[in-house]
């Protein structure tokens, strides 16, 4: 596989992932210099096995099934590891002190993968992490699936800052009555003065009950407790729906800039700036908000019909049409596309 990589004018860093927790990990960042930035991106991911050269093996398959050929102009969804857009913000993976040998990682494989399983559970209780272990095993298909736990371990940046509080709040306003959970919110905003994701949530209550006027009160003290920069633009995009329901666009995209800047691959506030730009027919921007919730979401069809709207009141109609069609192509259940595409054709669309 390295060697596929070297023909194919891949550059790799790869790195000792394993962070001191006795089983190896192993990462790859991998770009193409001859297409990255216009047609290919930069990719992170790691891989992790009982065995040192597993693991660099399955990092190397997965930058693979990430990167695709690396100059298709396809972007990968983040998942595990935070996606780097620019190499000065890789520098400190690709300038890392090296180099080590592969040999020098924790090796626990064994043919026997139970005694793997214990040898990797053993490695946790070091660091004083608990395994939980969940069957989740289908009674009539009876293959054996199980789902892994590990109590304090955080998915990704934005798990930073979540509590027992936080998750009991979100729940509170997930599964009560909109009554009910109010009343439990603002319980617990006594009882938890100064948390900002009461006021979050207790905005998200009234939002719901379509109130959002109230909404915008709450999401507002929200930012005014001082909440992590994961959240902040969850705040601001919910901001900026309420003003969307009270129809005040340009009020909107203000907020919503500043979620913006703070996370420029918020799929939602891009779509949502989209829509006011729209509905203020500022279709040029609209245009490039959906765009660029494209170039993140490869997959969103809405945001296909969308562009192809904007494009149509602009008078570009070849270009709707061909947006209508790349919409309903992803998910022919679009009924305005699909509307659209035949008021615009005249072809009765299947």
């Amino acid at each position: 596989m390295l060697a596929k990589y070297a023909n194919a004018g891949i550059q790799l860093t790869i790195t000792d992932f394993s962070l001191e927790m006795g089983i190896p990990s192993v990462g790859v960042l991998a770009y193409d210099p001859s297409t990255f930035p216009a047609k290919s991106e930069i990719v992170w991911t790691a891989g992790t096995t009982p065995s040192p050269e597993k693991a660099l093996s399955r990092a190397l398959t997965e930058v693979a099934q990430l990167a695709g050929d690396f100059n298709s102009g396809s972007n990968y969804v983040a998942s595990g590891l935070p996606k780097f857009t620019r190499l000065a913000d890789a520098a400190f993976v690709i300038n890392a002190p090296g180099p080590i040998s592969l040999s020098t990682l924790p090796d626990m494989s064994n043919a026997n993968i139970r005694i793997e399983v214990d040898a990797c559970v053993q490695a946790l209780a070091r660091q004083a992490l608990d395994v939980l272990v969940v069957d989740t095993t289908h009674p009539q298909l009876a293959i054996p699936a199980f789902y892994t736990i590990v109590p304090g371990a955080h998915f990704r940046e934005r798990a930073v800052g979540t509590s027992v509080a936080m998750f009991t709040a979100k729940l509170t306003m997930q599964h009560f009555p909109l009554h009910e959970a109010i009343r439990r919110l603002e319980a617990m905003a006594r009882l938890l003065p100064g948390k900002y994701f009461i006021q979050f949530y207790l905005g998200q209550c009234h939002l719901e009950r379509n109130d959002p006027q109230r909404a915008l009160m709450y999401f507002a003290q929200s930012l005014d407790q001082s909440p992590t920069d994961q959240d902040r633009p969850s705040v601001y995009s919910y901001m900026g729906v309420c003003h969307k329901e009270l129809g005040q666009y340009d009020a909107a995209l203000q907020v919503l800039a500043k979620g913006a800047a703070i996370d420029p691959e918020r799929t939602d506030i891009h779509n949502l700036m989209g829509f006011c730009h729209y509905m203020l027919k500022n279709h040029a921007e609209a245009i490039a908000c959906f765009e660029k919730v494209i170039q993140l979401d490869p997959s969103s069809a809405i945001d296909y019909a969308n562009i192809a709207s904007n494009y149509r009141e602009l008078g570009r109609m070849d270009d709707a049409v061909n947006y209508y069609r790349l919409a309903l192509e992803l998910d022919p259940g679009i009924d305005f596309a699909r509307d659209n595409l035949e008021r615009l054709t005249g072809e009765k669309m299947r």
